[in-house]
């Protein structure tokens, strides 16, 4: 089931499956901004990763020396939550975990997703509450997805644009296993805080930059520089993705606390950079908004 909420911007469906974005709408021209899941290309629009972000090594994780096998992104995006609030511009939704969550990840906790809408941009919260008498270690993430404005337009009409940042160095990632290279970082230059758009850009896969590096990324067009769409990171993120397909009339934005395991990461959950954690008893929360120009 599909929720709406709106003001006078914008309207914006969730579904109750994954708790995931499905349409952003602006009020004044109509336009769709989030990605609208064709298989053609990629079939969601705005998953959330929980409780791993990417991939595990070897699709396993160790967690108090027991090993559990993934899923790529983690089980989350998978799931029906429950609308646990629904208001004109709010919508809160909660996970349990059961006993299938407990097959893929040892913890009992409650994954609450919220979504509201300020102005021209969406407040997205993420809280943690861990309810098991051990520490619970995990990654979570973000991956919207947002379509260009007009039909027919390519990367190439687009730019990338960081307000904060000068240069960037990304960490390469493995095209076969899909895990890090943290010994393999090289640099993204940047022009003028922004960086062109076009298929060969994502030769590499996914562009993962660490250690907090962005604060705020936009997509603009590139022929008139105006701010089309964007997020910023309300909250400090240890990692942050850029992604697309190729010839895909899309880019991913994506704020992670955390990403996938380094290549022959075998060590504990808990050693892995990048994780958060939580004590018995203990809520975690993170925010990132959706800006929309």
């Amino acid at each position: 089931m599909n929720r709406k909420m709106e003001n006078h911007f914008l309207c914006v469906e969730v579904s109750d499956r994954g708790a995931e974005l499905m349409r952003i709408v602006r009020k004044d021209t109509g336009a769709e901004i989030l990605w609208n899941g064709d298989p053609t290309f990629w079939d969601y629009r705005s998953p959330i990763l929980f409780p791993n972000v990417g991939s595990t090594w070897q699709k396993k994780m160790k967690i108090n020396g027991k090993e559990y096998q993934t899923r790529q992104h983690g089980f989350a995006r998978e799931k029906e939550f429950t609308c646990v609030e629904e208001c004109v511009e709010k919508l809160r939704y909660q996970l349990v975990s059961d006993e299938e969550t407990g097959k893929y990840y040892p913890f009992e906790f409650v994954l609450w997703i919220t979504y509201e809408l300020q102005e021209k941009q969406i407040i997205v919260t993420w809280e943690v509450e861990n309810r098991s008498g051990k520490v619970m270690s995990f990654t979570i993430g973000g991956h919207p997805g947002f379509r260009f404005e007009k039909e027919g337009e390519q990367k190439e009409d687009y730019e990338l644009y960081f307000p904060e940042n000068t240069e960037l160095t990304a960490t390469a990632v493995d095209l076969v296993n899909g895990t890090g290279k943290p010994d393999q970082k090289y640099p993204v230059k940047l022009t003028d805080h922004t960086l062109a758009l076009s298929d060969q850009l994502f030769d590499v896969d996914t562009l993962v930059f660490d250690d907090a590096q962005i604060k705020e990324a936009w997509l603009r067009k590139k022929a008139t520089g105006q701010l089309y769409t964007g997020v910023r990171c309300i909250d400090e993120f240890y990692s942050f993705g850029i992604w697309s397909l190729p010839k895909g009339p899309y880019v991913c934005l994506e704020p992670w606390a955390g990403r996938c395991d380094d290549e022959g990461f075998c060590e504990d959950i808990s050693k892995k950079p990048g994780i958060n954690q939580a004590k018995p008893g203990e809520y975690w929360k993170k925010q990132y908004a959706i800006l929309i120009g």
